[in-house]
């Protein structure tokens, strides 16, 4: 019937029947942790409420100083923790297989690959004006053949 009150299915009979039973003297040992509870509701829920049957206060307070605790702790460690400083990087090289930064370096690198391109371009125009004059050659020759 114990198990029917806490799920909330006894009758007010049955009920009084618990209240009158807990507050006897032949309560055997087993069923004496639920004596506090029922005497509790049975004075109307006026009082505190009773510890809960196998449930010790101290445990309860200890695991939530404890949760406590290690929630501070890990907030201080986030915000204590040393941060590594952000590096913002504008460019960079790759020399067999190694990262280059410094800015020297870089700028050095950078403007040599740049005058490169620059003279490969100038080569391509040039060989496009050599074929083009080629080409332009090729037709004079077929029109002077074919005449």
């Amino acid at each position: 019937m114990i198990e029917r009150f806490l799920n909330g299915e006894t009758t007010n009979g049955e009920e009084r029947e618990l209240y009158d039973f807990f507050a006897g003297a032949d309560v055997p040992a087993h069923l004496e942790p639920y004596r506090a509870m029922f005497a509790w509701f049975d004075g109307g829920l006026v009082a505190d409420a009773p510890r809960s049957v196998g449930a010790s206060r101290p445990r309860h307070r200890f695991v939530k100083v404890a949760v406590t605790v290690m929630a501070v702790a890990a907030a201080l460690v986030v915000c204590l923790m040393p941060r590594q400083p952000e590096t913002y990087i504008e460019g960079y090289i790759m020399r067999n297989g190694v990262m280059i930064t410094d800015p020297e370096i870089v700028s050095r690198e950078m403007a040599a690959s740049w005058e490169l391109c620059e003279r490969q371009l100038r080569c391509y125009e040039e060989m496009e004006d050599d074929v083009d004059a080629f080409m332009l050659e090729l037709a004079t020759f077929e029109n002077k053949t074919l005449i």
